[in-house]
């Protein structure tokens, strides 16, 4: 107001520990990456078709979050594309779900004011219930989406178009 320059900045990154960034990265890319490296390797010592299912969100496409959400995110897009052409010829598909803000129990620590002015951003006005998401899920696992490999749903309200 008075023509000074703002000096608060969101210095996520400047103050994030490695601690805080490898356990963000360990649990959403590195847990993916065994998931779906444990599944591969029974399904190619059997033989089996099928499909992989990873959940993204619509962080990896917005940039909105903390940097070591978006970036493990993100990456779990390129995880899901990578398979899906390493595996096509064994007959398994790769897809996965950009979600949009989902009333899971984490919500729960999240101040009310912000789930609202979450919920506020949703031109569908609300967040999305685990079964919507499940739903989309179950989707890409079965042969209904047969044809589907490589992709990305996003399941989001309207808040984000990718």
């Amino acid at each position: 107001a008075r023509g000074e320059t703002p000096s608060a900045y969101p210095d996520q990154t400047i103050h994030m520990s490695d601690e805080g960034w490898r356990r963000v990265i360990g649990v959403n890319l590195d847990g993916a990456f065994w998931c779906a490296r444990a599944a591969l390797r029974l399904m190619a010592r059997d033989g089996t078709r099928g499909s992989i299912v990873n959940i993204a969100s619509t962080s990896a496409a917005s940039g909105e979050g903390p940097i070591h959400y978006v970036t493990s995110k993100a990456a779990i897009v390129g995880l899901t594309r990578g398979l899906a052409r390493e595996v096509a010829p064994r007959g398994i598909r790769v897809n996965a779900i950009h979600p949009g803000p989902t009333n899971t129990p984490i919500m729960q620590s999240v101040p009310d004011d912000a789930v609202k002015a979450m919920e506020a951003a949703v031109p569908l006005g609300r967040m999305a219930q685990p079964a919507e998401i499940a739903a989309a899920a179950l989707f890409l696992a079965s042969d209904q989406s047969s044809y589907a490999t490589g992709s990305v749903v996003t399941v989001n309200g309207g808040s984000y178009f990718v």
